[in-house]
């Protein structure tokens, strides 16, 4: 039981450094609009790279939940993560695949997928790599949004 304790906090901290290793694109702090097509709704991401530890935080802000992305998979300019909420679980869904493409420097692509629920993209953002400034809701949707 011990050696498998160990193994599995091995593997997880391969995981963390393999984070910090291989997307140097995505460090930094993310902003950005959620947009989930089947619903018409929209709400605030903030995604934050912590080098310290070599972890993604994300929070909906608007929604009132947030937790982290584990890595999947990654090369150049492309990332796979499985989303773990881990605060307000009630208010959003848990272990989402997420995909992130690297526009440039300052721009990156988010894809939300849930194929249990529904065939395709499930949501999309386009964010921006800026420290400070939150992005601006839809005045008639802020912060709604209908889990699937």
């Amino acid at each position: 039981m011990r050696l498998f304790s160990i193994t599995i906090l091995l593997i997880s901290l391969f995981a963390t450094s393999l984070n910090a290793q291989e997307i140097p694109w995505l460090k930094g702090s993310w902003h950005g609009i959620g947009y989930q097509a089947p619903t018409d709704s929209n709400w605030e991401i903030v995604l934050k790279y912590d080098e310290d530890i070599g972890n993604l935080n994300v929070s909906y802000p608007s929604l009132e939940c947030g937790g982290s992305w584990k890595l999947v998979e990654s090369r150049e300019g492309y990332a796979e993560f499985v989303e773990q909420i881990t605060e307000g679980t009630e208010n959003c869904d848990n272990s989402v695949k997420v995909v992130v493409t690297q526009i440039d420097d300052e721009f990156i692509s988010v894809a939300y997928f849930l194929p249990e629920y529904f065939d395709g993209v499930v949501a999309y953002s386009v964010m921006r790599k800026k420290e400070g400034e939150k992005p601006k809701l839809n005045k008639y949707n802020k912060g709604k949004v209908k889990k699937t």
